[in-house]
């Protein structure tokens, strides 16, 4: 199994994800792995944060940690769900170099409850959506289980439409404004790795998760 690391600003994003038949990336790569783009770290690792793919087939599949597949367990005994049901993967919203978990302290006040990536990443790496109802085991900087979210609604939305609601929701930035300066320049950068070009009307997906346990 690959781990992949990606970051944006202050935080980078490891996960462990299973699939059917699709190779895909984490949905908060295309967030997280943006981050950077704002640090001197952003431009020594832009190769590694841009280029990590993970490969994580049904048949192929290996477990989680051993600490997020007992607290994902537990939670199916909870909800009286049978033990076969599977969890999209695992999550840490903390990036390395960094002391604390501020993003996931966000995460668990219920102050962060979405976060956005680029769409035309999702279009030039020929991959599908992340889907609603997908859950994901959140691991704090030391790698113990923290909660479990779900994906309750993913849709894409223009830069230039995006709502003072929204960025309130990814629980980051308190003005538009501030949002608007920052994100254009993470999709500038990302694009300059990836392969397309800023435009106020680029479309973005805009990912909202609920905590769930």
């Amino acid at each position: 199994m690959d781990v992949a690391r990606c970051g944006r600003r202050n935080v980078v994003c490891e996960f462990r994800v299973r699939h059917d038949d699709k190779t895909r990336r984490h949905p908060s790569e295309r967030l997280d792995r943006r981050r950077h783009s704002a640090s001197d770290a952003f431009v020594r690792r832009r190769a590694e944060l841009f280029f990590y793919h993970f490969v994580y087939p049904h048949d192929q599949a290996e477990p989680m940690t051993t600490a997020a597949a007992s607290y994902w367990q537990k939670f199916l005994q909870r909800r009286g769900c049978t033990s076969d049901k599977r969890c999209a993967g695992e999550m840490c919203f903390e990036a390395e170099g960094f002391f604390g978990d501020e993003l996931l302290a966000l995460v668990l006040a219920g102050k962060k409850t979405a976060f956005f990536s680029s769409y035309a990443s999702y279009i030039i790496d020929n991959e599908d959506l992340p889907a609603t109802g997908e859950m994901y085991v959140v691991l704090d900087r030391s790698g113990s289980p923290r909660c479990i979210i779900e994906l309750t609604s993913v849709r894409i939305v223009p830069f230039c439409e995006v709502t003072h609601e929204m960025v309130i929701a990814e629980g980051e930035d308190e003005s538009l404004e501030t949002w608007h300066e920052k994100e254009k320049g993470y999709l500038e950068d990302e694009g300059e790795i990836v392969g397309f070009a800023f435009a106020e009307d680029i479309k973005l997906v805009f990912h909202e998760f609920r905590i769930v346990d």
